[in-house]
């Protein structure tokens, strides 16, 4: 909610000589002194019978005097309160208008000023300045800190060793998407479930080196095939991906894509790809979360797993 004065405290770095305290005061004073010796001058001519001539010359010789001390007040409140307090507001105001970004310039400029009057506008310059400086090293700290949040959030949330998104991020998307669903205003989209095939195997007969490089081609295809879908690694050997907009709507299409992939590339010694693929789509009339079309998916997963691995003892026998 605005305030009374917010307005011009909007408008503050506006602030002119002009508008100050220091130049109207002086003036107003300057002016009615001015006003009543006038008034002075005209009592002494009536009373004291003072000709108009002298009168006028000493009125002469005293609005110089006036004009003069006037000229060195307006001088010296300009160096000495005015001027320091203006170069202060414009400073102070460069903070404020700051995303904090160049809080760095903004405390140079501050300290450049290096004011030294002598008067409480020094005592005010030191003590905005310390203030500055605390407000400073509060804007570094909370730069420090955001990066290196950022930076945390992304280790947590992609797989250092594929490069796509981790559990941490599915989730995360998860539970977006369920509440989206409750809300009724979830869009179409379907969820691919793949699981690399034989991992322990791999793992536990040729060393994790092996089972780390047999993962990153199996994953490096469903990049290939699954290009601007979003890919998270739910297990050590389960991935999900999430397809919507084009990817949906050719959802089939990338399906046949993958299957025909996968018989190309696959070698039969854990060198290639061996993957199983189960996909599902989203039915609001049935799915009442998220959870729901991953349990299908996965169903259908299982299923090719056991087609693949059937397919693979029949090659054997036949050999």
């Amino acid at each position: 909610m605005e305030t009374k004065n917010q307005g011009k405290w909007d408008n503050l770095h506006k602030f002119k000589f002009t508008d100050s305290i220091a130049f109207r005061l002086p003036f107003i004073i300057t002016l009615y002194s001015f006003l009543a010796f006038i008034g002075f001058n005209v009592l002494v001519i009536l009373i004291a019978g003072v000709t108009v001539e002298k009168m006028l010359t000493v009125a002469a010789i005293s609005f110089f005097a006036i004009c003069c001390t006037l000229s060195a007040t307006f001088y010296y409140l300009h160096r000495k309160v005015t001027g320091p307090m203006l170069k202060m507001i414009r400073c102070i105001f460069s903070f404020k208008d700051s995303d904090g970004s160049n809080y760095k310039e903004n405390l140079a400029r501050f300290e450049s000023l290096n004011i030294k009057t002598g008067n409480e506008m020094q005592v005010l310059y030191e003590a905005s300045l310390r203030v500055a400086k605390a407000e400073a090293q509060f804007i570094e700290g909370y730069h420090q800190e955001k990066q290196s949040l950022a930076e945390t959030k992304k280790l947590a949330e992609y797989d250092p060793l594929t490069g796509v998104k981790s559990k941490v991020a599915y989730d995360i998307f998860a539970r977006e998407m369920d509440q989206q669903i409750k809300a009724g205003t979830a869009g179409d989209f379907a969820i691919v479930f793949i699981d690399i095939n034989n991992l322990k195997y791999v793992n536990d007969t040729f060393g994790h080196e092996k089972g780390n490089k047999y993962i990153i081609n199996n994953v490096s295809m469903i990049q290939d095939v699954y290009k601007g879908s979003d890919i998270y690694r739910i297990g050590g050997d389960e991935f999900i991906v999430v397809l919507e907009g084009e990817n949906f709507k050719n959802r089939f299409d990338l399906y046949r894509k993958f299957i025909d992939h996968r018989a190309e590339y696959y070698t039969g010694d854990y060198t290639g790809i061996s993957m199983a693929i189960g996909f599902s789509i989203y039915e609001p009339k049935y799915d009442r979360s998220i959870k729901n079309v991953e349990m299908d998916a996965d169903k259908w997963m299982y299923n090719d797993k056991k087609e693949f691995k059937k397919e693979q003892t029949e090659e054997k026998a036949a050999e």
